[in-house]
């Protein structure tokens, strides 16, 4: 299904769950989003960018981590482990997690635990490149821990009411003994049919693939739009009750000097009453009114509330050892998170003589409050073939209020124009960007980070022909400031802000039925890194990460009954500007060389899908002591088949996910074992 807009762009007809503007394949759509400036031709978009069909996001949905099935479909992704405790994964070498995701252009409603209901998304945008001043403002970019700047965006649009009324009741069994229901219910009602209502619903329980885990999931949502000859509108809200017992795949290899040998992935290494739960809201309302034919006027407003407790180890990763032993402190956590973010601005043509400019000009505001509280436990001990074998005392309960809070308020001012003239197209950017970041820990003083910057986007893209664009960019942006947390020996040090700076050159090419993009990168970033001392771990800043690299990612239709897509990555890396220059040109850890994927429909007929796809990764390093873990690939398999039941259309899927069972290491984290899907969709 094609991509809805989000409100930024000029008042067009939105085509919802059609294929009118899906690129030949039906996995991505053809039409992209270049932030403020909205909806544009693909070729027409001076970055590496991927939007996902609603047909892509049915299809890989993986059962531990649904949304990351998706993004495995790119060659500058790598998803990360199994766990469904987190939402981490890495692009173009950078990790990134749901912290980095917009829902209907409104930022921060996401976290490292908690992720995009993907039942309720029409597509999914993935932007590798240097689009994030043209986005507006977000609230600091921020990463696992808040320490990365992103290397790019991901951004999903929710569904709204089709033309056509939608009753749909879906079942879904994996794992060991996961069962999952949802419904879709959707009209359009009013003159017109200005008004549409879909409403969402899910709920899951039971096992997944690995032992002595468990997910759980309550959710609703509801999407509201209207839309008539000079305004659009649309509002999404939800509410949401889950959680995850078990699952811990994560672990600390800096006192590694080798590799070790994966051990089997079904196995269990979580203690008993390890478990993650939250619950909360959301929101957004996005608003665009015509005001002639040339000018229109937007309006996003969104927030959430987040509320989280779990019961894990200090910073969620056992310390691994070279006999195979890890161990860790235990720890309970809480957290509380409320966000709220606006933005309005204007958008408009000039034209000036024979150059057409589109002017966008977009102030927000952001305001992000939490609090967090870690209590300390006695002694994890287990090891990679037995599981845990060791239990110390589990924390007791406290108030998240006396822990540490975080208190942020973000301004900024975006003025953008696209240029248009001949066969050239450029976009030019400036963000004037103010941050004032409080923190407050029990015992020790309040800090205060105040940080103002300036941050510009060039880009330009030149179209020989109707099918080809050559295209640069260059682009900056920030981190938040960081707040050190999670049993370090500097707890509560407080580092400024660092930037991401990104270059990119590429070329795309639609040669008939397939879209080819071939870009080279060079981004760089400053690094923090964990170090080992006598007393114990601290957290500083060392540096300046470089990662250089080539992408090719391609899809289409090789004949009429089969549908592609995929890509491949070679990125080399290294660090400069380490202290006493002592680290200079080391490769920068948990970055493979080499990230490939190709993934691939094949049709026999009108109601028969067989589907199938590769993942390869490459050797990775993993600690500063030189160790690897070795290169693997992934294979998926299932099959989907549409057929009746009486008057009753059905959807039935099945699909392997590791097919052959393969061992792995993600990184330092363990990765997923085989793990089946089975579906039904009743379109009543």
């Amino acid at each position: 299904a094609s991509a809805e807009e989000t409100m930024h762009g000029q008042l067009e007809e939105v085509v919802v769950e059609g294929e009118a503007n899906t690129l030949p394949g039906g996995f991505i759509s053809e039409t992209a989003k270049v932030g403020v400036f909205g909806n544009e031709d693909i070729l027409d978009t001076p970055f590496t960018q991927n939007i996902y069909t609603q047909k892509t996001i049915e299809m890989f949905e993986d059962p531990n981590q649904p949304l990351n099935g998706v993004l495995a479909n790119n060659p500058s992704v790598r998803i990360g482990s199994a766990s469904t405790m987190y939402t981490d994964f890495k692009m173009r070498g950078i990790t990134m997690n749901a912290n980095h995701y917009t829902l209907n252009g409104i930022p921060s409603l996401f976290n490292q635990s908690l992720s995009l209901p993907v039942y309720t998304l029409d597509s999914v945008e993935l932007v590798s490149g240097p689009n994030t001043v043209l986005n507006g403002s977000t609230n600091s970019t921020n990463g696992t821990n808040g320490t990365d700047a992103a290397p790019g965006l991901l951004s999903a649009t929710t569904k709204k009411a089709s033309s056509s009324p939608v009753n749909s009741y879906k079942q879904i069994f994996s794992g060991r003994s996961n069962l999952t229901e949802q419904i879709d219910i959707a009209r359009r009602f009013g003159d017109n049919d200005e008004w549409g209502i879909r409403v969402m619903g899910r709920h899951q329980d039971g096992g997944t693939a690995i032992k002595g885990a468990e997910t759980k999931d309550k959710s609703i949502y509801i999407n509201l739009d209207h839309k008539d000859d000079k305004s659009k509108s649309n509002l999404f809200i939800g509410n949401f009750d889950g959680g995850t017992i078990g699952g811990q795949r994560w672990f600390a290899s800096s006192k590694l000097t080798h590799s070790l040998s994966a051990p089997d992935l079904s196995k269990n290494f979580s203690y008993d009453g390890q478990k993650k739960l939250y619950n909360g809201y959301l929101i957004t309302f996005n608003h665009e009114q015509q005001l002639n034919e040339d000018w229109s006027a937007f309006f996003n407003i969104g927030g959430n509330r987040y509320q989280e407790e779990k019961y894990d180890m200090m910073s969620g990763s056992p310390d691994l050892y070279d006999d195979g032993h890890f161990e860790k402190d235990l720890r309970h956590y809480k957290s509380h998170i409320t966000s709220i973010y606006y933005q309005g601005g204007i958008r408009g043509n000039v034209q000036i003589g024979s150059i057409k400019n589109n002017l966008v000009l977009a102030v927000d505001r952001e305001h992000y409050k939490s609090y967090s509280h870690n209590s300390k436990g006695g002694k994890l001990i287990g090891d990679l073939w037995n599981g845990v074998t060791s239990v110390g005392s589990i924390p007791g309960d406290f108030s998240v209020y006396d822990g540490s809070a975080i208190n942020e308020n973000v301004v900024s001012m975006v003025l953008a124009d696209k240029i248009e003239y001949g066969k050239w197209i450029g976009y030019v950017a400036g963000q004037y960007r103010n941050s004032d970041y409080n923190t407050f820990k029990a015992g020790k003083p309040n800090q205060s980070i105040s940080n103002t910057s300036f941050n510009p986007t060039y880009s330009i893209a030149y179209k020989p022909t109707d099918d080809m664009s050559i295209y640069a960019s260059y682009a900056t942006s920030y981190t938040r400031p960081f707040l050190v947390s999670g049993g370090y020996l500097n707890d509560g040090e407080v580092f400024d802000p660092i930037k991401n700076k990104q270059t990119e050159i590429g070329v795309k090419y639609k040669s008939g039925k397939f879209l080819n993009t071939l870009s080279y990168f060079d981004l760089s970033q400053g690094s923090y890194i964990k170090e080992s001392i006598d007393k114990g771990d601290i957290y500083t800043q060392d540096g300046e990460n470089k990662f250089r690299g080539v992408e090719w990612t391609f899809t289409g239709n090789i004949d009429r009954k089969w549908n592609v897509m995929g890509g491949l990555t070679y990125m080399d890396t290294k660090r400069e500007c380490t202290v006493a220059n002592k680290k200079d040109g080391w490769r920068v850890v948990g970055a493979p060389k080499l990230n490939g994927v190709i993934a691939a429909e094949y049709q026999p007929d009108e109601k028969t899908s067989l589907i199938g796809r590769i993942n390869f990764t490459d050797r990775t390093l993993i600690n500063d002591n030189g160790v690897e873990t070795p290169s693997y690939t992934l294979i998926d398999f299932g099959v989907k088949h549409k057929t009746q039941i009486n008057t009753v259309p059905v959807v039935l899927s099945a699909m392997c996910y590791n097919v052959f069972d393969k061992n792995y290491f993600y990184g330092d984290d363990l990765g997923a074992p085989r793990t089946f899907m089975l579906s039904a969709q009743f379109d009543i």
